[in-house]
């Protein structure tokens, strides 16, 4: 019997999930994976000429918006669509930042974004995939669409 726990048999599970995700007969599904690439893309052709804000959008707002668009769709359970849009989301976030971190991107955007302003000092993490910043998307883009499903489930129980 395999051992399901071995990286192997974790890389095989995890092809299958994106395989069925890709081939999935739903749209909406479809437009996730899509959206999450061309985001993707983007970051990845942008990444030298991105602000800290433009980053701060790009990376927690949008997979946030992209959630709540979700959300509104009327078909499939909500906290399903929600959990597989938090899913892709972090996905992304860990290949874009590994991507980032090999490439040399990464530095170089602390570089240009980080400064000193009289007594004050904005200092971004030197390495975008520190334990304490994948919480903090862990936490974010699971954290929001928890919140989504339960003021939803609220307002369809109120009336």
């Amino acid at each position: 019997m395999k051992d399901i726990y071995s990286p192997y048999s974790r890389k095989i599970v995890i092809y299958g999930y994106f395989e069925k995700l890709i081939n999935s007969k739903s749209k909406i599904e479809r437009i996730k994976v899509l959206f999450y690439v061309i985001l993707g893309v983007i970051e990845f052709f942008t990444i030298n000429q991105l602000s800290s804000i433009s980053f701060i959008i790009l990376f927690y707002v949008l997979p946030i918006l992209c959630t709540l668009v979700v959300s509104s769709v009327k078909s499939g359970k909500l906290l399903t669509k929600n959990l597989l849009s938090s899913i892709l989301a972090l996905v992304e976030y860990l290949v874009m930042g590994n991507l980032f971190n090999n490439l040399g991107l990464w530095s170089k955007f602390v570089a240009r974004n980080s400064m000193k302003i009289n007594n004050g000092e904005i200092q971004i993490s030197n390495n975008m995939l520190s334990p304490l910043q994948i919480v903090f998307v862990i936490v974010l883009y699971f954290g929001v669409g928890y919140l989504i499903y339960y003021f939803a489930k609220k307002m369809k129980n109120r009336g």
